[in-house]
This record gives C-alpha cells, structure tokens and sequence, in this order.
C-alpha cells in the first residue's frame, strides 16, 4: 500500500511539474494568467505533494523561477507605461473604421476602407467620418495624413480639428476644385479669408498634409509648401455649419471621392520644433551654399 501511495504521489508530483513547466511558458505571454494558474495548481495539488522531496525542490525551483520572471515582467510594464503614457492612439490601422462613425450628414455616401486607404464615396452632397475613441489633444499638436481626389470636382478632403475650446476645418478643393484654406476665421470661411488660395489638384494623385496647432498658432502644409499660418490669439476661430457634425476630428467630402491614407497624430513640444527649426536653417545653408558656389 505504501508503494502504491508513492507512485500516486510521483504521478501527481510529475503532472504538477509539467503543468508548472506550461505556466512558466504562459508566463512570457501573459503574466497575470500565469500567476493566476499557479495558484490554482498549487491548492489543487498540495495535499498530495506531502513527503515528495526531491519534486518539491523542482517545485520550488520553478516557483521561484515563475515569481522572478514574473517581476521582471511587471516592472518592463510599468516601464513601458511610464516611457509611453503620452503616447496617442492609432488615429487609423489601414484596415478597419476602429474608433471612427459614420457622420450622418444625410445624403452621405459609402464609407470603406480597402488598400490601406480609407475612401469616402461621393455623397449629396457630403460624405464623412468623425473620431469616437479616446480623448485627443486640443493644442500643441499635429495631424499628418496622405489625401487623394479619386473623382468628382470639389472638396476631396475637409480635416475638422480642435484648436483648444474652438473648431476649426482645413479644405482642399473647394468651391469647384481649386479652393484651399481654414474654415472659418473671424466667420469668414476658407473661400474669403486670410488662407485663401488656389491648387490644381490632379485625380488620383497622393498630397501629403500636415497640420499643426500650437498655443497661438494653425499652421499647414501641402507637399512641404505652408498652405496656412495664422496667429489666431485674437480670432475667432469655427467651422461652417454643415461641418458641426464632424466634431471633435473628422474627415468629410463634398460631392467628391476621397480617398485618405497614413492618418496619423503626434504631440508637439519646444524640443520638437527646435529640431525642426534647427534642421530648416541648416537646408537653408545647404541651399544658400549651392546657389553662391553653382554647386
């Protein structure tokens, strides 16, 4: 009897090792499932392990193992939280609307996502998408995103943003195609303000945009060239009204399918402008250089 009570008790000692040996694996995977599956090994099979010398010390070897690595884990967690708690979220995967809805603007065409592209078929008269996920900065930021004019003849691409308690929208191609600018300043809209200018857009072709709000200013560009640089201190700062519906971030067509990619959001700080201050004066230099020596 007492050989046959060993042998259980090697059996379960063995069953108890290999299962310590899975969660130790798991434990690379999720930690806190490990830990948790560790408990429930440990009262099952306590009873049983009783007199098991040699198993035991395997047992705590592994335990003290699991336990190690699990703080190791825990504090490259906390670690990664603490180097990435600004961090910002994914504005658009390429591949699905996550945290985006559909505006009902009424009229509004189809929404998909093929590609890598997000495409806003042509709507009467407007089509679009506004931001529903976390909580984005309202200053000291910038958008960058990739815009296309699939078909159509007016606004391929109309970025609503915040500008700190106020809205503000950057259009391109506006009024017939050839519009850009902000909307609005002072009530006046992106077709009769400072911003005001005019771009022959081509169909089917990538224009690379970015958006920047800082403490006083709404700077934009359009393929490197500043399309906007308002000091809005002063100004009063909104949206036309068929654009309220895009709050807080949205992205909207008129009678027109556009076609966005690469939507991304970055903070601005005084170091990151310094570097980019920095790196214009120094391909100003480069320039001067090369048209004084006709290199």
């Amino acid at each position: 009897m007492q050989g046959k009570n060993t042998c259980l008790k090697r059996d379960f000692a063995q069953t108890l090792e290999n299962e310590l040996e899975f969660h130790c694996q798991l434990l690379f995977y999720n930690y806190e499932l490990a830990s948790q599956a560790l408990l429930d090994t440990v009262v099952s099979y306590h009873s049983q392990l009783t007199g098991e010398v040699l198993t035991l010390k395997r047992f705590t070897s592994l335990c003290c193992f699991m336990f190690v690595m699990t703080a190791l884990i825990q504090a490259e967690d906390k670690l990664q939280v603490t180097e990435k708690g600004d961090a910002l979220p994914v504005l658009f995967d390429g591949k699905t609307l996550k945290n985006w809805k559909i505006t009902d603007f009424g009229g509004q065409g189809d929404v998909r996502v093929e590609d890598g592209m997000l495409v806003l078929d042509q709507g009467e008269p407007i089509t679009g998408i506004h931001w529903t996920g976390a909580e984005l900065p309202t200053v000291n930021y910038e958008l960058q995103l990739e815009a296309q004019r699939i078909q159509g003849s007016d606004f391929f691409c109309a970025v609503t943003f915040p500008v700190q308690e106020q809205t503000c929208s950057l259009v391109l191609g506006g009024w017939g195609g050839g519009v850009i600018g902000l909307s609005s300043i002072d009530g006046f809209d992106a077709s009769e303000n400072e911003t005001t200018d005019y771009y022959s857009f081509e169909d089917k072709k990538w224009y690379k945009v970015r958006l920047r709000v800082t403490d006083k200013k709404i700077e934009a560009w359009l393929d490197g060239d500043q399309i906007a640089n308002v000091d809005y201190s002063d100004k009063k700062i909104s949206v036309r009204i068929e654009m309220e519906l895009s709050k807080p971030l949205g992205i909207a067509s008129f009678q027109t399918t556009g076609g966005i990619r690469n939507l991304r959001i970055s903070k601005v700080t005084a170091e990151s402008l310094q570097k980019e201050a920095d790196a214009q004066k120094s391909e100003s230099a480069t320039d001067t250089h090369k048209s004084e020596t006709g290199t």
